[in-house]
């Protein structure tokens, strides 16, 4: 008597009792069998959705946000397999980095270098600059910190403006020289 492992429900069960529909395949029933079979269906959809409330995903609505409301795209044609895959890449080559920094870095270009991000040479891409920016749009950060530290910083004594109410000299008598 040999026992077998369920491929749905990883169960020991035996050989002569389990449900087998290809070599090597064995399940305890037909019900795990169709199970299982689901299962690999739902999977190759990718249907990943992140948590409410997480870095990534306010990262991904942003993202969305820059396709449909600032460029009218359809929400459904967004690449999402290549965009994650590139953020992916571009994290593990930056282990400092965060979804935070790309979108800043994304901000920097939109907002302040004013690049359309999604066009026909970036391949409808938003992320296709990021590297060559980064350092621009780190030190664009740091001087706005700069500024913003001093501007914290800044002490000033209230300064008192008093008008003086002496009319003595209504008008100056001006001399034209006619040469």
């Amino acid at each position: 008597m040999s026992e077998v492992t369920c491929k749905y429900c990883k169960k020991k069960i035996n050989k002569e009792t389990a449900y087998s529909i290809q070599k090597g395949q064995y399940y305890c029933n037909e019900n795990h069998y169709l199970s299982a079979l689901e299962k690999k269906k739902n999977v190759s959809k990718h249907s990943y959705k992140s948590v409410e409330g997480s870095d990534r995903r306010a990262f991904t609505d942003a993202i969305q946000d820059l396709y449909v409301n600032k460029y009218g795209w359809n929400k459904q044609k967004i690449n999402w397999q290549i965009l994650m895959n590139m953020v992916n890449n571009l994290l593990k080559a930056n282990p400092t980095w965060t979804y935070e920094t790309i979108l800043y870095i994304i901000w920097y270009e939109q907002e302040i270098l004013g690049l359309n991000l999604i066009c026909a040479e970036s391949h409808w891409n938003p992320l296709s600059l990021v590297d060559y920016y980064a350092l621009e749009a780190e030190l664009y950060y740091n001087e706005c910190q700069k500024v913003s530290n001093s501007a914290d910083n800044y002490t000033d004594d209230i300064v008192t403006i008093v008008k003086s109410k002496d009319k003595k000299i209504k008008y100056k008598s001006m001399e034209f020289d006619n040469d």
